[in-house]
């Protein structure tokens, strides 16, 4: 047996594995030690986590946790960045080679020397009126669904499911509510009396 090829071989196996670990760490090296991969997915498909979508309509997701770190998921993998500055209507969260800054209902990610500006999709909150009342909505994406949360003075908050679009209308609905949304306003339906709203100006 050739011993001293052996003993070239071993340090070269073991360095060969160094840098493969060295990569993959580098993929997670954002990630909480402390939280599972399930329990950071649970975060980002919470309502409480907001939706974002690119020019070429690929979606990214982020929780903004208490700790000011953001959660981030990307097309690619999971991210946790520090917050770095913070102002009125927005952050700015980073680590040496990624940045997220949020301005207001935008973003702007930085890696890997690209540049993507990105819109919030969810949640998207509107005022809709008539003469008698004022009604809040607040549409979401949860778990690939989209739904919608009814508040109203005096009433309890119903939230709905996405049941049906068209190019025309979108439909939430349960067994006794619909929500019915178009570009021109909006129906209320509960036990079959409706109440039609026009945006807030």
């Amino acid at each position: 047996m050739n011993y001293k090829f052996l003993y070239l071989l071993i340090p070269l196996t073991l360095l060969m594995y160094a840098c493969q670990q060295k990569n993959n760490t580098n993929l997670t090296s954002s990630l909480s030690s402390t939280e599972s991969n399930s329990a950071l997915m649970a975060k980002l498909e919470s309502e409480a986590a907001y939706v974002y979508q690119s020019n070429k309509g690929v979606l990214y997701r982020a929780y903004y946790q208490t700790d000011q770190n953001v959660l981030i998921q990307t097309p690619e993998k999971l991210l946790i960045l520090p917050q770095k500055e913070a102002w009125a209507k927005g952050a700015l969260y980073k680590n040496e080679s990624i940045s997220w800054e949020a301005q207001a209902d935008q973003i702007i990610f930085k890696t890997a020397g690209k540049t993507e500006k990105l819109y919030q999709v969810s949640p998207l909150v509107k005022t809709y009126e008539n003469e008698q009342q004022q009604i809040k909505i607040t549409t979401t994406l949860e778990n690939e669904q989209n739904y919608v949360l009814v508040e109203r003075k005096d009433a309890p908050n119903i939230k709905l499911k996405q049941n049906d679009k068209t190019a025309n209308a979108s439909l939430y609905s349960n067994d006794s509510v619909q929500w019915i949304e178009t570009k021109q306003g909006a129906t209320l339906i509960i036990n079959g009396i409706e109440n039609r709203f026009e945006p807030k100006k």
